[in-house]
């Protein structure tokens, strides 16, 4: 059965960053190659990361995953730079960078790239490979118009932070949440559908101004059990492309 297709894609190379829009990915097991693997580390709290949540100012930087290739071909070993709210594009490991970061957030920073999980979280239930609560986020045009509606405002999908958007054949707004338990095929690629997407107060920073509006998370709350989107766990890796279409397969 198809449900639609793959209307934009998007990655997140750094936890917290802006992130980048894409044509085209490629899936591993752990999610889209290149999504979330880097993170950055507050000094001032040992083994703590810094989020959105604590310095909005960081969705004012842009993580960038350049892939590295062999024989055309991507050998999973790309890398990071940063693109600056001034246009300046940093190496990672730059001190600039670094330098800059701690002087807009006010507080020591340092870089720290993450390994994808070896061992599922029992405790959070997390899978193996995963560096958030699963592989991928995907969300739907259908949604994302209805949830407008309700809220009274127009939002801006990059709120949401999704890897896939879909447009969807049906217009029914958050059917996605009845394919919990299912199994979709979306371009070369296998996914579980494993549960609602509980959302969080970096919804309520609107991605260019970096202002806050509490009344988005609010709404959530209210009338969506604070749940937009779905999270799917990989089965079988492969290539996503916009366009590419989303089957409902068969139990």
């Amino acid at each position: 059965m198809t449900l639609g297709s793959v209307k934009e894609i998007y990655r997140y190379p750094v936890k917290s960053l802006r992130g980048e829009a894409m044509k085209w990915a490629t899936i591993q097991a752990y999610g889209i190659e290149g999504d979330r693997m880097y993170a950055i580390n507050d000094l001032q709290r040992l083994g703590k990361f810094l989020t959105a949540r604590e310095a909005s100012e960081l969705l004012g930087y842009e993580g960038q995953y350049k892939y590295a290739e062999t024989n055309g071909v991507s050998n999973g070993e790309g890398i990071i730079q940063v693109k600056t709210p001034s246009g300046a594009v940093l190496n990672w490991d730059d001190p600039i960078l670094w330098k800059e970061l701690s002087q807009v957030c006010g507080r020591p920073l340092a870089g720290v790239k993450r390994e994808p999980r070896k061992e599922p979280d029992p405790i959070r239930l997390e899978p193996i490979g995963s560096f958030e609560e699963e592989h991928l986020l995907i969300t739907s045009d259908a949604s994302l118009a209805a949830f407008q509606h309700i809220w009274g405002k127009s939002t801006d999908l990059r709120r949401f932070r999704t890897n896939l958007h879909l447009c969807l054949a049906d217009p029914e707004p958050f059917q996605e949440e009845t394919w919990v338990g299912q199994r979709l095929a979306i371009g070369e690629v296998i996914v579980d559908i494993m549960k609602p997407c509980t959302r969080c107060v970096m919804t309520t920073i609107d991605p260019d101004t970096l202002q806050r509006d509490p009344s988005l998370h609010r709404t959530l709350v209210e009338k969506r059990k604070n749940h937009f989107g779905v999270y799917g766990r990989i089965v079988q890796a492969g290539r996503i492309q916009q366009g590419d279409a989303v089957n409902l397969l068969k139990a």
